[in-house]
């Protein structure tokens, strides 16, 4: 079990995600910051042979993050109107 470096670059890059995400007010690329963290560190202290290990699980956590708002329609777009009884 070697670690690796490049683990340290990904967990910098994922803090990056979370400060331009914070700072940003976009909650999915802080959200989202905490798997590459995660990711990173499992990297950076476990080596390669662990994060091959773990990748299902961390891949499986992509799915706790909510979608952007941009990419879900308006409600009331979608929304039938109420229909008017009496017709």
């Amino acid at each position: 079990m070697r670690p690796a470096l490049l683990g340290l670059v990904v967990v910098v890059l994922g803090l990056m995600m979370l400060v331009a995400g914070t700072l940003g007010s976009e909650m999915f690329l802080s959200r989202s910051s905490l798997i590459a963290v995660t990711a990173g560190s499992v990297l950076f202290l476990g080596g390669w042979a662990r994060l091959r290990v773990l990748f299902f699980p961390l891949a499986f956590l992509l799915l706790m993050v909510p979608l952007p708002a941009f990419t879900m329609p308006r409600r009331s777009a979608i929304t039938p109107r109420p229909r008017r009884r009496g017709r």
